[in-house]
Parts: structure tokens; sequence; C-alpha cells
């Protein structure tokens, strides 16, 4: 994978969780302190380890919640994926050594339909907080 490339999506994940910071969605993201040698290694090639990031939003409504899954989609759209995940009120994303860029429209559009699904069945396993 060219390393030009992966800091381009990086950088287009990073704008992406800037704008769903700037629309007043709390975000808290985290530093890898010490990667795992063996994904090191063995993803040596994508992005750096000093770049990683564990990055959890708290969306409070649903129109916030689904914000980020039209920000998800669309980086999937551009080909960009990661690990993603939700629970205990948050959405997390995993800005790794998942990080890839993926050229096959099959494989693309197969994550699209996996992230709708998790969030249809996240929304129904994971309500958001009440808010008073």
């Amino acid at each position: 994978m060219n390393k030009s490339s992966i800091n381009k999506a990086y950088l287009e994940v990073m704008r992406a969780i800037q704008q769903i910071k700037d629309v007043g969605i709390k975000v808290e993201m985290s530093s890898n302190e010490s990667p795992n040698e063996d994904l090191v290694e063995k993803y040596g090639d994508r992005l750096l380890p000093e770049l990683w990031k564990h990055v959890t939003f708290y969306p409070m409504t649903n129109l916030q919640k689904d914000l980020i899954y039209q920000h998800s989609t669309r980086l999937s759209e551009m080909g960009i994926l990661f690990d993603t995940g939700q629970g205990f009120g948050g959405i997390d994303w995993e800005i790794d050594w998942s990080l890839r860029i993926e050229k096959d429209p099959d494989y693309i559009n197969d994550s699209i339909e996996a992230k709708k699904l998790i969030k249809d069945i996240a929304s129904e396993h994971f309500p958001l907080p009440n808010v008073h």
C-alpha cells in the first residue's frame, strides 16, 4: 500500500472527525501507547503506529448518531475503511492498522451494507441515553 495514499486517507478521516466535533458531538480520542508488535510487523505497510487512534463519539440524539454514520459511509464510499463498533452509548472508530484503502467495489459495497446493519442493530440494542 502506498504510504502517501494511506496518509491522505488518514487526513480525510481526521477531517471527518473534526467535522463531527464541530457540530457539538462529544468526541474522545486516545493514542495507542504501546501497539502490538505483531500487528506493527504484519501491517507495517499501512498507517504508522505513532498515528494510531481510538476514537469514541458520544451522540446524544438520533440525528447526531446518523451524522456519524453518514461520515463513516462517505469514507467507505471513498474506499477508506477501518474497524468500527458501538456499545455503552458510544460509537467507536479504530484508526490504526485496520485503516486501509480498498479498490474493489464489491468489497466497498459489502462494507457499507455491514455498517448499515450495525447501525440498525446497535440502535435497537444500545439506545441513546436519556437527557433531562
